[in-house]
């Protein structure tokens, strides 16, 4: 065996040590002591923990935004009360709340971000399919050009959308209920 082969092998060796969770860790697991699991639920939480679940959380952080509307629709269970979503446009971000009228409840539904907002949501936009493998491990459902992170439940996701293998969109969704 050439050295070059020895080599390799010594390195798939040691990359293929197996983590707790079965699988190989990441450079950047070993750099943060996360796993890949524990860092996907940091990202589908990222919104939630760093904007809130309320128009007034959200406006708090991002400042106002560039239009804002709002559409009645029925509660789901129960048809005839009219519960409303808030839609929040800032630039390359939409941010989508639903408001339980009848009860003054506001949760985040969606988060739709196609730039980079440093400090309030995580810097994704621009990320190679590499450095997302990476820090996150492969998806929970890959799509060629889309891939989706699951949390533990399935409930809540995270989209990440590709183009010429960097990423350009980024979407978290929520369950209401």
């Amino acid at each position: 065996m050439t050295r070059r082969w020895t080599g390799l092998v010594v390195l798939l060796t040691f990359a293929t040590v197996p983590a707790d969770s079965g699988r190989p860790e990441t450079t950047a697991e070993r750099k943060s002591g996360a796993s890949s699991v524990e860092q996907v639920k940091a990202l589908v939480e990222a919104p939630i923990q760093r904007l809130g679940r309320s128009r007034a959380s959200v406006q708090a952080a991002l400042g106002s935004p560039s239009s804002v509307r709002i559409e009645q629709v029925a509660n789901p269970h129960l048809p005839s009360q009219v519960d409303q979503i808030h839609t929040l446009t800032y630039p390359g971000l939409v941010i989508r709340l639903y408001d339980v009228v009848a009860f003054k409840k506001e949760m985040l539904l969606s988060v739709r971000m196609t730039q980079n907002y440093p400090g309030p949501l995580p810097d994704l936009i621009g990320q190679t399919e590499r450095a997302i493998i990476s820090s996150l491990g492969p998806p929970t459902i890959s799509g060629g050009t889309v891939w989706e992170y699951h949390d533990d439940e399935g409930n809540d996701q995270v989209r990440v959308e590709f183009k010429d293998s960097v990423v350009v969109a980024v979407e978290w969704n929520y369950y209401v209920d």
